[in-house]
């Protein structure tokens, strides 16, 4: 495997490979040999190019087996993913979505019961999708609280009781 070529931004004090997330990949020049052997990598581009970053997939069913989609979701969220135009597929480190980009870009991604576009089409939901809180959907953990305690003031949990009594 070749290494990959070592970029920088022209006041930029770290090195990057292209895709970086860190960066604005038409602001990056080569690295020169000296700013190679002074600067450090960028943490992102290390876990690249030491193996332990994404995870690249030359099908969506192997990424989506690999994010473990429920059987029964993955020939959906396949064809949802399909349905933008990518040169690219990829698995983060996480293992918590799948991710289709063109030249470097995300244009969709996929979680084990919803695909997001990056372009004005949003995010389909899948059955058994559950909202996260973050989208809008379930209740935060502050109004699962029951009253606060009298005593106390502590907030008990919804069946009544609290730490003093």
């Amino acid at each position: 495997m070749t290494e990959p070529e070592l970029l920088k931004s022209k006041t930029g004090t770290r090195l990057h490979i292209t895709g970086c997330p860190h960066t604005d990949k038409s602001a990056l020049i080569p690295a020169a040999e000296s700013e190679i052997s002074e600067l450090e990598v960028c943490s992102w581009c290390a876990a690249e190019i030491a193996g332990h970053g994404r995870t690249y997939f030359d099908t969506l069913e192997d990424a989506l087996d690999e994010l473990g989609a429920p059987k029964e979701s993955k020939p959906k969220l396949a064809g949802l993913l399909r349905e933008a135009e990518f040169d690219r597929i990829y698995v983060p480190n996480s293992r918590s979505y799948v991710s289709v980009t063109r030249g470097d870009q995300t244009v969709a991604y996929a979680g084990k019961t919803y695909v997001t576009y990056v372009d004005d089409r949003g995010t389909v939901e899948l059955p058994g999708y559950v909202a996260t809180s973050g989208s809008g959907g379930t209740a935060s953990v502050e109004t699962q609280w029951g009253e606060p305690c009298p005593r106390c003031f502590m907030a008990r949990s919804m069946n009544g009781t609290c730490g003093c009594g």
